[in-house]
């Protein structure tokens, strides 16, 4: 079975005039009605408005010629059916309606080979019927409907069995164009009945040839059986729309499925508002072979359209459109993008990544998620909503701190510091650190606390993006430690036994005339007052600090020494000499005297010492020291000499 392969679109206007009320446009075409031998159905549609129906004739006059000689074949009647569906055509924006009906007249005639077999084909026309809708390219008149086939189309294997296919136009008849704009409409055409060839393809046609615009009536000496259509001044079957065209594809699609419809493109860009009338030509091909030709008329009622304005999306702070802002975020943040002033005539239309975002419908929209964000923006009666170009955001995590501390329980011993650390420790990041929500003064990330309280830190990146508080560490002050020397009993200066000192809390360390460690040494002590200290320093448990303990001396042993504290040389025969009273009591007691400049002034050792006169020394203080013998009693003190 022969396979079709190519379809080529070919763009022709012909119009004739008729009589009739207003019509759109129509098409002829080949239809399946029976089973009958070389039984072929022939039918022409015209797209009319209401008011027109009953105008329109019972029947209609088609007319079979032969290509090559413009002979008259044959002509018949077709008659009018019953079916009246109606269409409507809007504007993009649907303010412009044009409603219309379809009227069909259908024939079934038997065409045979024997009488149908010239290789130049055959063409049917229509008389001129009705009256076309007044259009600004062509002057008024009947429209006449027009299909060419070559003998080899009427009796091709392919009707024999697949159940006679041919090519119809999907209903259509009304279109509008905007002004100055590009513009397409799609022709559709289908294969019917498609269950018929399920599964067959066929090819559009690879030659140069086959999409061109070209009048398929004309014949070698320029006669026609019907008149050709008028135009105005400055329109031609090459330029049907003010500005030229509109323009077929030279390339259509490459594969037609049978089971699916055809959708060709035509595009303008037109130069004027108006109605115009416009016609093309499908052509079907055999293996390069042109098969038959089926003709189909339109109008266009080309309209201004508004244009929406483009724009351009600006960012800004929050409620503040003339203070500018960053397309980058610190992570929580929010920007505000701007797609112009708020225009009760303009509607917007916000998408993230493509995708429409709910509700975002304002001339203005708030956002915290990075992402692609475009706005369209259509102006009412517009037909051509503008799209932005993309408004990139991009959002920066927040820097992130914790802190460590010197002191792992937070505990704050009395005059000590706890060190506060923020990790990570970053020199381009700026450090704020707070007590009980408090700004403190410093930058860094270390930071020496000397008070209890609760501190946090918050943390600035080189992007200038600030983190939320850090987690709370807590400082608190260790109460002053309790510290205390037991009591010390009464002590004799001439004992040699140690006494043990004790003191809380455990771990200080002893200090003092006569204290060894824990232990205090009587013999080294002074007679009278002395002191002990004692001194804790264990910063972990925060016991730091030091307390004394005074206590008295005395001399247990046999006598007492009496010392006086001054003496007047003056030969009056009262306290001439510095008598010790007792000092007989240790025969080898030494007496030494020192001046204030520590110069040794008198010196007596033993028995029979003779008493201190501070003969020829001046008045004063001067130090003395008495040692009942060596590593005995040593007594300490000072002595006035007066005049």
């Amino acid at each position: 079975m022969n396979r079709l392969r190519f379809i080529s679109l070919i763009l022709v206007v012909f119009i004739n005039q008729a009589v009739a009320q207003r019509i759109y446009g129509g098409f002829m075409d080949r239809r399946v009605l029976s089973g009958t031998p070389y039984s072929y159905g022939l039918g022409c549609s015209y797209f009319i408005d209401k008011a027109s129906l009953a105008a329109m004739p019972a029947q209609i006059k088609l007319s079979i010629y032969q290509k090559s000689d413009d002979k008259l074949m044959r002509t018949f009647a077709a008659q009018k059916r019953p079916s009246n569906p109606d269409f409507t055509a809007t504007n993009c924006n649907k303010e412009l309606r044009t409603s219309y009906i379809l009227v069909d007249y259908t024939i079934e005639q038997i065409l045979k080979p024997d009488e149908f077999k010239d290789a130049e084909g055959y063409y049917v026309v229509s008389e001129s019927l009705g009256t076309r809708a007044a259009t600004d390219n062509t002057t008024s008149g009947g429209v006449v409907l027009y299909h060419w086939f070559a003998p080899g189309y009427l009796f091709e294997d392919i009707d024999k069995s697949k159940g006679r296919v041919t090519v119809q136009w999907k209903p259509d008849a009304y279109n509008y164009f905007c002004n100055k704009l590009s513009n397409t409409i799609s022709i559709i055409v289908k294969f019917d009945p498609e269950t018929a060839v399920n599964g067959s393809t066929i090819d559009f046609p690879l030659l140069g040839s086959t999409c061109r615009q070209a009048a398929p009536f004309t014949n070698a000496s320029g006669a026609l059986p019907f008149k050709e259509i008028d135009w105005n001044t400055g329109f031609s079957k090459t330029n049907q729309l003010p500005g030229g065209g509109p323009g077929v594809p030279l390339n259509p699609p490459v594969i037609l499925d049978y089971a699916r419809e055809l959708q060709i493109i035509i595009s303008a860009t037109p130069a004027k508002t108006g109605i115009y009338t416009t016609g093309y030509v499908f052509a079907l091909f055999r293996d390069k072979v042109k098969m038959c030709e089926i003709y189909r008329e339109y109008q266009l009622q080309i309209v201004d359209c508004p244009t929406s304005p483009k724009t351009t999306i600006k960012l800004s702070e929050v409620a503040k459109p003339n203070t500018l802002a960053d397309e980058k975020l610190c992570e929580g943040e929010t920007v505000q993008l701007n797609a112009g002033v708020k225009d009760s005539q303009v509607t917007y239309e916000w998408a993230k990544g493509g995708v429409k975002i709910t509700g975002a419908t304002d001339s203005t929209l708030v956002v915290k998620e990075a992402g692609n964000y475009t706005v369209t923006v259509n102006k009412k009666g517009s037909c051509d909503p503008a799209l932005s170009d993309n408004q990139t955001i991009v959002v920066l995590s927040k820097p992130n701190a914790t802190i460590t501390s010197s002191v792992a329980n937070g505990v704050l011993c009395t005059n000590s510091s706890i060190k506060l650390t923020a990790s990570p420790n970053t020199n381009d990041w700026v450090y704020q650190w707070l007590r009980n929500d408090l700004p403190l003064t410093g930058n860094s990330a270390i930071y020496d606390a000397t008070q209890a309280g609760k501190y946090s830190v918050k943390v600035s990146d080189s992007n200038k993006c600030t983190s939320t508080t850090s987690t709370v560490f807590e400082i608190t002050s260790a109460p002053p430690p309790v510290i205390q020397i037991d009591s010390i009993l009464s002590l004799c200066v001439d004992s040699s036994r140690p006494y043990k000192l004790s003191a809380s809390p455990k771990g200080g360390v002893f200090a003092g005339l006569g204290v060894k460690g824990d232990s205090l040494f009587p013999n080294l002590l002074n007679i009278g007052r002395n002191e002990v200290s004692y001194n804790i320093n264990k910063t972990v448990d925060c016991l730091i600090g030091k307390t004394t303990k005074v206590f008295s001396a005395t001399i247990c042993g046999k006598a007492n020494l009496h010392i006086p504290d001054a003496f007047s040389p003056n030969n009056d025969g009262i306290n001439d000499t510095w008598q010790i009273i007792g000092l007989d009591e240790y025969p080898e007691a030494e007496v030494t005297i020192f001046d204030r400049w520590g110069n040794k002034v008198f010196n007596q050792k033993g028995t029979n010492q003779k008493p201190f006169d501070g003969q020829n020394l001046p008045i004063g203080v001067y130090v003395y020291q008495i040692l009942t013998k060596s590593n005995g009693l040593n007594f300490r003190g000072s002595v006035t000499l007066l005049r």
